[in-house]
């Protein structure tokens, strides 16, 4: 299993390549708990500033995409 600070790091290199993605994205084909470290993942880099999140719609897709002012940290 992979640890939150693993997730953070990997989720951080993902969104600086591509500015922007969708949480599918993210999970891909991982287990329930990995979804969840995943989506804690972008829970945190949202409190860091580092990503902005979007859902239009309840259950929908969230959208993320790297905040233009964020510098890159390692945790």
């Amino acid at each position: 299993t992979v640890t939150l600070e693993e997730k953070i790091n990997e989720l951080r290199e993902r969104i600086q390549k591509s500015l922007a993605a969708n949480f599918e994205d993210f999970k891909g084909a991982q287990s329930k708990v990995e979804i969840i470290i995943s989506f804690l993942a972008v829970l945190e880099l949202i409190k860091q500033g580092f990503i902005s999140a979007e859902q239009k719609e309840n259950f929908g897709n969230i959208y993320v995409s790297r905040n233009s002012l964020a510098e890159p940290q390692k945790i």
